[in-house]
């Protein structure tokens, strides 16, 4: 019991400390450059280009999709294998 009191004081401690700091704005920090290749869609275009954008950053993420479920199929044909291997009476 004693220790789930310390585990809670010392998380709400953390919390406290983290909402307390704030970092301090430096003076010599040259100003934000604009920022180019954004996936946000584009404003000139508005609501038309929405779709468009859309598309092509969907289109582009297909090839780790693949990679992905490739990786994730493996990775549970090998874990089935262990599995099997424990317990070969199914139980």
């Amino acid at each position: 019991m004693n220790f789930y009191k310390t585990a809670v004081i010392f998380a709400l401690s953390c919390c406290f400390a983290a909402c307390g700091r704030q970092s301090p704005a430096t003076a010599d920090a040259p100003a934000a450059a604009p920022v180019t290749g954004s996936t946000a869609p584009a404003q000139a275009g508005g609501i038309l280009s929405a779709p468009a954008d859309y598309v092509k950053n969907t289109v582009s993420q297909v090839d780790k999709a693949k990679e992905a479920k490739a990786l994730y199929e493996q990775t549970e044909k090998e874990r089935m294998k262990v599995l099997e291997q424990a317990s070969p009476d199914g139980n």
